[in-house]
């Protein structure tokens, strides 16, 4: 029965682990990062990566001790998934994530309490000799006791006889593993990872009569979790996911020279939907050294239909302490486009900044500004803020105000338009007005969009100025 389940009795297991504890660092088997047959990595936008890291292992019948090495240095150990691919389901028994790397420090403190060797070169002959000394202390300062005296400054090179078992050159996943059969055996280890993360960042090319677009998305996928990963299968998700806070980690100890009983030891990817989520999967590997950033192309859309507009927003609340001075204010300049096929686009976006260039009839580029867009579905609208503009300027005052009462007020606006450019500009100037309002008397026809947020419209011809003012009573 236990054959055709693929499962070793625990009786079984038990016998194992006892006749093969003292064994097991001489039987370790170590799988590289070159005995790989396929590598994926899913990036999320959220500074982490799901690893997908298949390798072929040569696992003996029984009790297996197999070292996964070049792990992320960040693997989230709570996370990892062994699984076999060939229908001989390994029964994982124990893992363990060993992170504590080889070190000329790392040595030192492994080797406090016991004896290394001392090269000691005779200046004047050359010859060495070799003398024992034992590690007092390491983790502040080395402290040695050579024979009868104490010495804190090695008098030559130190040589170790071995390199200590829990100290590995990269980032470990050591496995216990019991298999019904012997040969080789594809495995494939996942795991989440911190350090790892992605962004979306968008090039935008406005045309001279500022109505049309080209618009390019780009994916930078950033790697700092410790390892390269190489020729892999890279897949972006768009999207936020609910992560449960970590618990805080205890320090990690020191290590030391002890040894562990092994018992106990091309073309841009188009957007797939992912449950709520989106996913760019790229048709070919690529690789990402640690601490390297490289850029995809995500999305490109040829002529996209925008509109430019001017705002005036909320350039002063209307409140008893407005000021009765004319105060110039700014005048903001926005970008407006649709995410739909027929405005030239129609794909889900995902977060990032978007870059605004403009090429001039003498084709000369400017930059105009940028803006940060969220995560934008599929026949949703976008504005981007680009700054301020420089020929549409603005000054208000209080005209009037009047407080009768402490349940009400009325107060009277000014906002002066101008429009130094050759062409005419529509301006929209938002107020925001507290308490329950009416206006009485305006200039211009007003819009109520909120309980607290009026808005006007106004078109100012080129070379002109426009003056709107209205009065507004308002009860608490």
């Amino acid at each position: 029965m236990a054959a055709s389940s693929g499962l070793l009795p625990l009786v079984a297991i038990t016998a194992m682990l006892s006749s093969g504890a003292a064994a097991a660092a001489d039987g370790e088997v170590t799988v590289s990062p070159d005995q790989q047959t396929a590598l994926s990595l899913t990036v999320y936008q959220q500074d982490l990566a799901l690893v997908q890291d298949r390798r072929n292992v040569k696992l003996g019948e029984g009790l297996n001790y197999i070292a996964f090495a070049g792990v992320s240095a960040q693997l989230k150990p709570d996370t990892v998934l062994v699984d076999s691919l060939d229908g001989d389901h390994p029964r994982l028994i124990e893992q363990r994530f060993e992170n504590a790397l080889l070190t000329p420090r790392a040595l030192l403190l492994a080797s406090v309490g016991h004896e290394i060797r001392i090269a000691i070169r005779n200046p004047q002959t050359g010859e060495e000799r070799i003398e024992t000394a034992t590690v007092l202390a390491a983790s502040q300062g080395l402290v040695l006791k050579m024979g009868d005296r104490i010495e804190t400054v090695p008098p030559g090179r130190i040589i170790y006889d071995g390199v200590p078992p829990n100290l590995r050159a990269t980032p470990t996943l050591s496995l216990m593993l019991t298999s019904l059969r012997g040969g080789e055996t594809p495995i494939a280890i996942s795991y989440l990872t911190g350090g790892v993360t992605w962004s979306a960042n968008y090039v935008a090319e406005l045309n001279e009569t500022d109505n049309k677009m080209t618009l390019s998305g780009r994916a930078s996928v950033a790697n700092a979790s410790g390892i390269d990963y190489r020729k892999a299968q890279l897949t972006l998700v768009a999207g936020s996911l609910n992560r449960v806070p970590e618990a805080p980690q205890p320090p990690r100890p020191e290590p030391r020279m002890a040894m562990m009983a092994a018992a106990a030891a091309p073309s841009s990817p188009a957007p797939v939907p992912l449950g709520d989520y989106y996913r760019f999967a790229l048709d070919r590997q690529i690789s990402l050294g640690d601490h390297e950033t490289v850029q995809l192309a995500l999305l490109q859309a040829a002529a996209v239909t925008v509109k430019k507009s001017y705002w005036l927003t909320d350039s002063a609340p209307v409140t008893a302490s407005a000021t009765t001075a004319a105060t110039p204010v700014k005048v903001d300049v926005r970008l407006d486009f649709d995410n739909k096929k027929a405005a030239g686009l129609g794909m889900p976006l995902p977060s990032g900044v978007v870059r605004v260039y403009q090429r001039g009839s003498d084709d000369t580029t400017a930059f105009l500004g940028e803006d940060r867009i969220a995560s934008t579905a599929v026949d949703k609208p976008v504005t981007l803020t680009l700054g301020q503009a420089f020929d549409v300027t603005a000054e208000r005052r209080q005209t009037s105000f009047a407080h009768p009462n402490d349940k009400s007020f009325e107060a009277g606006e000014e906002i002066t338009l101008h429009n130094a450019s050759d062409k005419p500009v529509t301006v929209t100037v938002v107020e925001t007005i507290p308490g329950n309002w009416t206006i009485v008397e305006q200039s211009d026809p007003h819009q109520k969009v909120g309980a607290a947020e009026a808005q006007w419209h106004i078109d100012v011809p080129a070379k002109a100025i426009h003056k709107l003012s209205y009065r507004v009573v308002s009860r608490f």
